[in-house]
């Protein structure tokens, strides 16, 4: 055990200073939020911001009564896809969704999506994204395990800098 030895964690980017790169990163899930998302048929949408604020997203796909070009439009956190439409179907792929939200400056403000899928979208009522978690800020003796098995004991929580005095406590074998 290689008790007493200390260095600082920097809460945004989770690192600790002044070590080896081999203890450098935190358990991302200790230090960092993660990101609410939601596949809805072909096309993920990933929350831009980490934390349960992405929770509040909700997209949903309408196909309108008239033939027209796909149209992004945005309501606070909702953001509504109108297919477009050809022949009284949709003709929207998941690629072509996803290019359009992400080119639409207030859903690209809230949402990044992604697919790689051809398939046509149909419509879809709105639906939330999930999974998102805040940050969590490490507390005064909150242990907190590197990725290579070290454990580590915050010391100081929240020092002038905003950084975080730690202290290693042992490794798990």
């Amino acid at each position: 055990m290689n008790s007493g030895q200390r260095t600082t964690i920097d809460p945004t980017t989770g690192k600790l200073i002044g070590w080896t790169s081999a203890i450098a990163w935190l358990d991302a899930y200790t230090m960092l939020g993660v990101q609410a998302s939601l596949t809805l048929q072909d096309v993920l949408f990933t929350a831009n911001d980490d934390g349960t604020d992405g929770n509040g997203i909700r997209v949903r796909y309408v196909l309108p009564g008239v033939d027209g070009a796909i149209a992004i439009t945005v309501s606070g956190n909702d953001i509504t896809v109108t297919l477009a439409r050809t022949g009284g179907v949709s003709v929207s792929t998941g690629v072509a969704v996803a290019a359009a939200v992400n080119a639409n400056a207030d859903a690209g403000a809230l949402v990044t999506a992604a697919s790689m899928s051809a398939p046509v979208q149909t419509a879809v009522a709105f639906t939330s994204l999930s999974g998102g978690v805040n940050k969590a800020v490490p507390r005064e003796r909150d242990e907190i395990a590197a990725p290579d098995g070290q454990v580590w004991m915050v010391v100081s929580a929240g020092l002038a800098n905003g950084l975080f005095q730690c202290s290693l406590v042992g490794k798990v074998v």
